[in-house]
């Protein structure tokens, strides 16, 4: 383990966004020999006033500490590419890492905000049914502003150190989209890595009490995390078991779609077409409402 002073800061970013696959991707990254992934991924140290004001070193010392040469140092955050609420970000990363390169996965915002509700019930947040959920949590629809955040972040680090990733083309062709982002982060795509893995909460459970209480102390979210990397597959699940319950599915009602499709679909339709995809791309036809 690396003195915390001869730990470098990261130079590649995952900014995001939230439930469009960065946990899977840093798992990917995390497994080449060149590749230092923070542990756990998402230090919120950009986006959380009291995690930045506690320093560098911090960063290094207590998301780093496992670095062991790799050249390629990688931080995860998906709330780095919600600018709207973490205004903050951008000037911190300018000033503290200078133009590093960055990696914004995007998905089909509808499904995304789907996603994210079960995530957030998953993590034991207290919420409102999901029609309201999407009106009154800035981060909804703030995380699907695609191409605003897009343009925001080539602003600032160069077009040329700005990579999208599409979900659906991540889950289609995993290997494909890896190798795409290693040879961006300038590392070596030929690598064999296990892509087997993956963020599977298919199960779709959310926080007891007790995981909760976790979540709050860094250092147990730490444990936990080298927890899940060593103990057997059964065990883990045993204990996911344990301290999470299920959650409720994110429903939509014709009110909510037509309100949240206003404000993201211009976004989306935009990003796409400046990633050469037509516009069909994403399918924004109404489910049928209940």
């Amino acid at each position: 383990m690396a003195d915390g002073h001869d730990i470098p800061l990261p130079n590649v970013l995952v900014i995001g966004a939230a439930k469009a696959g960065t946990t899977s991707l840093c798992a990917y990254l995390d497994q080449h020999p060149g590749v230092c992934v923070s542990h756990p991924k998402e230090t919120h140290f950009f986006s959380n006033y009291d995690n930045y004001r506690r320093g560098l070193d911090h960063l290094r010392r207590d998301y780093f500490g496992h670095w062991s040469g790799e050249p390629v140092v990688v931080e995860g955050t998906p709330d780095n590419s919600a600018l709207g609420v973490y205004s903050e970000v951008l000037p911190r990363v300018r000033a503290d890492l200078g133009r590093v390169k960055c990696v914004y996965m995007v998905r089909h915002p509808m499904r995304r905000m789907e996603s994210f509700y079960s995530q957030e019930q998953q993590n034991g947040d207290s919420l409102p049914p999901f029609r309201w959920a999407v009106r009154e949590r800035a981060l909804y629809i703030d995380a699907c502003r695609y191409h605003t955040h897009l343009l925001a972040w080539r602003l600032a680090m160069g077009d040329e150190n700005v990579r999208v990733v599409f979900f659906e083309d991540f889950a289609a062709d995993t290997e494909a989209a890896v190798r795409d982002v290693l040879a961006f982060i300038g590392a070596d795509p030929s690598t064999e890595l296990d892509l087997s893995a993956s963020n599977d909460r298919s199960n779709h459970r959310q926080d007891t009490a007790a995981m909760t209480a976790i979540r709050r102390q860094p250092a147990l979210v730490k444990a936990v995390d080298t927890a899940r990397r060593v103990l057997p597959t059964p065990v883990v699940q045993a204990g996911k078991n344990l301290l999470r319950r299920p959650v409720t599915p994110a429903l939509w009602d014709e009110a909510a779609w037509a309100w949240a499709l206003e404000r993201v679909k211009p976004e989306a339709e935009a990003v796409l077409v400046d990633q050469g995809r037509p516009v069909e791309y994403w399918d924004f036809s109404a489910p049928e409402f209940l």
